[in-house]
């Protein structure tokens, strides 16, 4: 977040959660302040000194301005509204302001809906799913009616959790990690090869989308068949285009981790989604065994996101020179309709298709590729700089993992 500087508003998160039927403007309210005073990130700023980590500082007491917005003719259902995405477009300061922004849908003295925009520093994506969960329970309270979701777990707060990572085996872990880092990156591709004779670019990176009717189920056939999550078809078959691509044999990519297998972590709203690595070798070998390999590979990789960023970076700076790898490779399971949705409702049985996306901003990455799958449809998302790399060759890397899913080549 803090290397995306200016151009890190791209992570923030907006999200609605719907409020109970009947619910008068100012319980809405009063359940938005219990939902503050039970979750210390929401009321968490982070002081920062140059060269050093930002530090947490969580206020006692504070204000939390809250958008009012008139729902008349607006439609209850649905994803965020623009009032919504309009407050997450402006990127945080987190020096001066709370990493939430608030506003809540009235009609006829009714409040319909809460709608919230986050950042990523301080909330993850699971964290949104434990704060819709409180404000019910908020809203509940306030409407005297029981606990929708009795038996929630306490809260861990920032301060606690930044305890236990200051602890010895929390400090101990951050070593370990940093040491994998070392070993799945010494050999390999670090991310694309530098092109520092050619312009700078405009941080503004184009995106090209594939979308495939029918990948989703292919992938799932085959998972099924290898008794392995999905995640590996597809992050297999994505380092080894990546690898081709570079004409390696051997690669290595950054993957998001949840974090979130301890306990402790049921109740916690805050970030702790970091940055794992895993490292594929022999990638011409038979799909099956490349497949297999990743899925051993991301049951372990947490072991590398558990750390202080500084443990990594002195070991990205000794092995590239830089403190990040500037790349990703995510996969994310989805359970609904795929976007774009006029594409794929365009598209026959097992038809695909390579459109341009959405641009992209950011402040170092060299490229990003994101693998998203429901039951039956596929779209691979990647943008990159263009300085490294080409639309056409962007294109090449998504029909690379097409092809390698869809069976019509080895990996």
């Amino acid at each position: 977040m803090v290397a995306n500087r200016p151009h890190d508003a791209r992570f923030n998160m907006a999200v609605r959660w719907e409020l109970p039927a009947g619910t008068l403007l100012d319980d809405g309210l009063a359940s938005l302040r219990l939902l503050i005073e039970r979750h210390e990130i929401l009321r968490t700023r982070f002081a920062e000194s140059p060269g050093e980590p930002p530090t947490q500082v969580v206020d006692r007491r504070g204000v939390h301005p809250v958008l009012i917005v008139d729902a008349a003719g607006q439609d209850r259902g649905g994803s965020p509204v623009d009032p919504v995405r309009d407050l997450a477009a402006r990127r945080f300061e987190p020096t001066q302001e709370y990493p939430a922004r608030f506003c809540v849908a009235v009609l006829d003295g009714r409040a319909l809906w809460l709608g919230a925009a986050l950042s990523h520093l301080a909330v993850d994506a699971a964290g949104t799913e434990i704060l819709r969960r409180d404000l019910r329970a908020a809203a509940a309270r306030m409407a005297g009616a029981p606990d929708p979701e009795p038996g929630r777990p306490a809260v861990l707060q920032p301060l606690d959790q930044a305890e236990g990572e200051q602890s010895s085996a929390g400090r101990a872990a951050s070593r370990r990690a940093a040491e994998l880092w070392r070993q799945a990156l010494t050999g390999t591709p670090a991310s694309l090869p530098e092109a520092p004779s050619l312009p700078a670019a405009d941080p503004a990176f184009p995106a090209r989308l594939l979308c495939a009717r029918g990948l989703g189920a292919r992938a799932q056939e085959l998972a099924d068949r290898l008794d392995v999550g999905i995640s590996a078809v597809f992050i297999g078959a994505a380092t080894a285009a990546l690898a081709a691509h570079q004409g390696v044999d051997a690669q290595s990519v950054v993957v998001t981790c949840g974090n979130r297998m301890a306990r402790r972590m049921a109740g916690y709203a805050g970030t702790v989604a970091q940055q794992g690595v895993i490292r594929l070798d022999s990638l011409g070998a038979p799909a099956s065994d490349v497949i297999t390999r990743t899925w051993e590979a991301l049951l372990t990789v947490h072991e590398s996101s558990a750390y202080e960023p500084a443990d990594v970076n002195r070991v990205l700076r000794e092995l590239t020179g830089k403190p990040h790898v500037g790349h990703y490779v995510n996969f994310v399971e989805e359970h609904v309709p795929l976007h774009p949705t006029e594409v794929f409702q365009a598209l026959g049985r097992d038809a695909w298709v390579t459109v341009p996306g959405p641009t992209v901003t950011s402040s170092f990455l060299r490229y990003g590729l994101t693998l998203v799958a429901n039951q039956e449809d596929v779209v691979l998302r990647m943008f990159a700089d263009g300085r490294l790399m080409s639309a056409t060759a962007i294109d090449g890397v998504l029909d690379g993992v097409r092809t390698r899913v869809a069976g019509s080549r080895p990996l």
